[in-house]
């Protein structure tokens, strides 16, 4: 394969990369999608997906919010699937 034909596919961010921006954007844009913007840290296997998820699931516990508890276990429950994909 040519290398001019190559480079776009080597230019392309990786999966963690992409995850990882878009946790970012999530951060700076949408600063209360907290679940959405987990998932994106975790599927990155950014540490600050650990510290995110541990003060979301003590404040929903705080509040006795079972399912919000539920959900938050549920976006990391995914990330076995991820990593195979």
């Amino acid at each position: 394969m040519r290398e001019s034909a190559r480079a776009p596919y080597l230019s392309q961010p990786s999966a963690a990369q992409g995850h990882e921006r878009i946790a970012k954007w999530l951060e700076e844009n949408r600063p209360t999608e907290l679940r959405e913007r987990l998932y994106h840290l975790a599927a990155a296997l950014d540490p600050k997906a650990q510290e995110l998820f541990e003060q979301q699931f003590q404040a929903a516990e705080d509040r006795f919010d079972l399912a919000g508890c539920w959900d938050l276990l549920a976006i990391l429950n995914e990330m076995p699937s991820l990593m195979t994909a």
